[in-house]
């Protein structure tokens, strides 16, 4: 059944999800699916063809630097030691699942680092960044 398929068909998907109004990450992330989909079929991966524009997903947004002290010093404050230190790497630029697969492992509080893993960062390498003084404290 999934051999009847050809690139024409899944460019054609791609392409019609891009004209009504779709996102190209969106189309990104559905080409990953019939990627997996065809890895798991054993079959020709031709979903690896399928061709996406380029498109940049960043995400600005403006931040006053008084609210910005007032939010660092609200997560200094923050009542529950294990959620402030996770808003901590937040502040420092971690994503969420980079914060959320941390293990105390990962962490070196004698050279004050913290590493995050290969299988869980988007580099997928070993990563290693230095730890503040407030998570050291914390």
């Amino acid at each position: 059944m999934i051999n009847s398929l050809k690139l024409d068909d899944l460019q054609a998907i791609i392409n019609q999800g891009l004209n009504n109004q779709f996102s190209p990450a969106s189309m990104f992330q559905i080409k990953r699916l019939l990627i997996d989909i065809y890895s798991i079929a054993k079959v020709e991966n031709i979903a690896r063809k399928i061709e996406i524009p380029k498109f940049d997903n960043t995400v600005y947004f403006d931040i006053h630097i008084d609210d910005a002290r007032r939010l660092y010093k609200a997560i200094l404050n923050y009542p529950d030691l294990i959620y402030r230190s996770i808003f901590l790497f937040g502040v420092q630029g971690r994503r969420k699942a980079e914060i959320a697969y941390l293990k105390w492992s990962d962490l070196d509080l004698k050279n004050q680092r913290y590493f995050i893993r290969a299988e869980n960062n988007k580099a997928r390498r070993l990563v290693s960044y230095s730890l503040m003084d407030e998570h050291i404290e914390i």
